[in-house]
């Protein structure tokens, strides 16, 4: 399965310097994050439809390519019952899986983050949505304030202070997406066992994952640094919305142990091998050895569920 693949190749600096600085961030970080809250998913905060267009409208047209290499033909929305699982502070992905033809759409998150979306803002994506697909901005917005005043149609949405999908009916969605949600999870294997209950056979699952170090400064600078440090230390640290530290190969452990079949997963971002060889002894043991994979910084994982 070809892609274009970003190599990076970070400037060396001392390792040493790197194990304190990321420490002391995550450490930073946990205090932070415990008393305000989880608040920042995305690099940027939404502050407009136009940002909050195009980066959705990025969002969608990814998944639909990994689909689409993944059936080796066009994926098909019409129809389809979506689930996205953590569409972050708007519901913009889930507008435009239905102009393009989705019969539903329901999003599922960890923390309420939608309540923070700017007046207006579904309005806006709706007027755009409208205007890229030919469809209705009326009717997309619509589906917005029936969801508000808790008359959810074709849009749904659900935050209860966990991820937990066994609100929903046996089989009642047919296409799962997430966008560099599912390393936040900290049981990824809880979620498959409940997918396999939500999902229908023949259901299609495209993920972005990202394993990188999250933090802004240290993210660039030191990829790996959340690899750093064994796992007592860096439990002691964790707070809602750490990387969970799982491997390419434990995702597709989970996907194929709970029911999902042909699991198809490659990288989009990679570091310089070299640079792979220089940290690679400095990272905790177990994240030690597969030098080829512990490089994928940004992954995709697609699969079709085949049932239990």
């Amino acid at each position: 399965m070809a892609w274009e693949v970003e190599v990076l190749c970070p400037r060396r600096t001392s390792n040493g310097l790197l194990h304190l600085a990321g420490l002391a961030i995550l450490g930073a970080n946990s205090v932070r994050h415990r008393v305000r809250g989880y608040r920042t998913p995305r690099p940027q905060p939404v502050t407009s439809a136009d940002d909050a267009f195009r980066y959705d409208f990025a969002v969608v047209s990814n998944w639909l390519e990994h689909l689409r290499r993944h059936l080796q033909r066009d994926p098909q929305l019409v129809g389809r019952h979506a689930l996205e699982i953590g569409p972050g502070p708007d519901l913009g992905t889930g507008l435009l899986l239905l102009a393009m033809g989705a019969t539903s759409y329901t999003a599922i998150d960890v923390n309420p983050l939608l309540t923070r979306a700017p007046a207006g803002l579904h309005d806006g994506l709706a007027e755009r949505i409208a205007a890229r697909t030919g469809g209705s901005a009326a009717e997309l917005s619509a589906q917005f304030r029936a969801l508000q005043a808790g008359r959810p149609d074709r849009l749904r949405y659900e935050a209860r202070g966990g991820l937990d999908l066994s609100i929903f009916p046996p089989g009642c969605f047919d296409l799962v997406l997430s966008h560099a949600v599912l390393e936040h999870l900290q049981d990824v294997g809880g979620t498959c066992v409940q997918l396999a209950r939500v999902c229908r056979p023949k259901a299609l699952f495209a993920a972005e994952i990202d394993l990188q170090t999250h933090s802004r400064w240290i993210r660039d600078a030191d990829p790996l640094n959340i690899y750093r440090y064994p796992d007592p230390l860096y439990a002691a640290m964790r707070f809602a919305g750490s990387p969970n530290r799982l491997r390419p190969s434990d995702y597709e452990k989970l996907l194929a142990a709970h029911g999902w079949s042909e699991v198809h997963l490659y990288p989009r971002r990679v570091l310089d091998p070299s640079y792979v060889g220089r940290v690679e002894p400095t990272l905790a043991a177990r994240f030690r050895g597969d030098l080829e994979r512990l490089g994928w910084l940004s992954v995709v994982a697609c699969a079709t569920f085949e049932g239990d």
